[in-house]
């Protein structure tokens, strides 16, 4: 899920990790189904929210999760 979150073709991911690109195809292809979606992108935002994403699971109130920190005509939250 990794790769295909970043956008990778399924010849890209097959050189990636060594695989044959019809392995990576029948991979992706029952990810959707299990995931019930059409599409590389609906499966990778669901998973980019799921439970199952490490990043998620791992997820803390950051700083940089604010996006508009540091960025001109935006107030830091927080003391300055």
């Amino acid at each position: 899920m990794h790769w295909l979150s970043k956008g990778k073709r399924d010849r890209e991911i097959a050189t990636i990790l060594s695989l044959s690109s019809r392995t990576v195809e029948k991979h992706v292809s029952h990810i959707l189904e299990k995931l019930g979606v059409e599409t590389r992108t609906a499966a990778a935002n669901q998973w980019r929210y799921s439970p199952s994403n490490p990043r998620t699971r791992s997820h803390t109130n950051s700083p940089l999760d604010e996006p508009h920190i540091g960025l001109p005509g935006h107030k830091q939250k927080g003391p300055a």
